[in-house]
């Protein structure tokens, strides 16, 4: 305990408890007087000054409006009451501590449960593997999946990690974990591009049957990046609007139009031949993957090993995001 932590709450009542506040801290330094024998070695036990020390059991002795100690010049005195007080005191202190090593080694051990929230494109490529090897490896961790395009509030949800797509913008990447990014690709079924024609420009997408990831329709367009660089943007209203890659995918199997997909959700359709790419020289800008916590301090040792299993198996497999594994 160091001096800025001892203060007196002497006379101070929170609102709607009408009783003085009780301060821990001169319970402590009390007990810590008798055990000792002394102020100056409990203030050198307490790495504090002897004058907070005697300042803080004043204060307490003012508050219980009794006398617990009688000095003297060469030692210490408890009375009546300051013998019935630390017998007390001592109790307190002790299970006050207990609970201090019961959280530092939960701090250090891992156990309990991760919540999880992750869109649903990425479960079985990237966090599936991680959470095999979580459950494996520590028999104390539990975890809860929830699969969710939402752009769920951590804090709020009880969510320990989530699986986020952000912008370089976003200020929500401070203090998250980067996992990688991929670049979405332009892709449809034969039998589309057989009936319709595959477009020779970006502009030429607003006259195909788009099927695109979103919410709004009236607000949509299709943002696109050359290898060069350069960037255009394709105003069009989609005929199929979902908050699913796999709904998109399975659209685009069906023939039901051109889609902006991550190339890890259809990269096994491409090399089949089940879909083909579109514009090949385009796609969409870089979709940068993050796992972001609630805080970037104090993570929990459970939640701690998830993450770093999660960055281990991305790390071990670098084009996890743009190929099949």
């Amino acid at each position: 305990m160091h001096e800025s932590s001892i203060h007196s709450c002497a006379g101070g009542t929170i609102e709607g408890y009408n009783r003085p506040v009780i301060d821990l801290n001169e319970m402590v330094c009390f007990a810590h007087v008798v055990d000792q024998g002394s102020f100056a070695a409990a203030a050198r036990r307490l790495r504090i000054p002897p004058s907070t020390m005697s300042r803080t059991i004043a204060a307490l002795e003012r508050r219980l409006g009794a006398r617990l100690l009688e000095r003297t010049t060469r030692k210490l005195r408890l009375t009546d009451a300051g013998a019935q007080y630390h017998e007390r005191c001592r109790r307190i202190v002790a299970e006050a501590e207990e609970a201090d090593r019961l959280m530092a080694a939960r701090a250090s051990r891992a156990q309990g449960t991760v919540r999880v929230s992750v869109p649903e494109a990425f479960v079985e490529r990237l966090l599936a593997p991680a959470v095999t090897r979580l459950l494996a490896t520590y028999p104390d961790v539990r975890v809860e999946c929830l699969t969710d395009d939402r752009y769920v509030d951590l804090v709020g949800e009880r969510i320990d990690v989530a699986l986020r797509v952000l912008s370089p913008r976003d200020r929500s990447a401070q203090g998250a974990r980067r996992l990688g990014e991929t670049s979405p690709v332009l892709c449809a079924s034969p039998a589309y591009l057989e009936a319709r024609g595959a477009p020779r420009a970006p502009e030429g997408l607003s006259s195909h049957a788009l099927c695109a990831f979103g919410r709004d329709r009236s607000a949509f367009s299709l943002r696109l990046v050359d290898r060069a660089g350069r960037a255009v943007r394709v105003r069009a209203v989609p005929r199929l609007l979902t908050t699913s890659d796999a709904h998109l995918r399975s659209a685009c199997l069906g023939a039901a139009g051109i889609a902006l997909l991550p190339p890890f959700v259809v990269d096994a359709d491409l090399r089949a031949g089940r879909l083909v790419r579109v514009l090949p020289r385009w796609t969409g800008p870089a979709l940068r993957l993050f796992a972001v916590t609630p805080s970037a301090r104090a993570v929990p040792a459970h939640v701690r090993v998830f993450l770093d299993l999660l960055y281990e198996h991305v790390s071990q497999h670098p084009r996890l995001l743009d190929a099949a594994a």
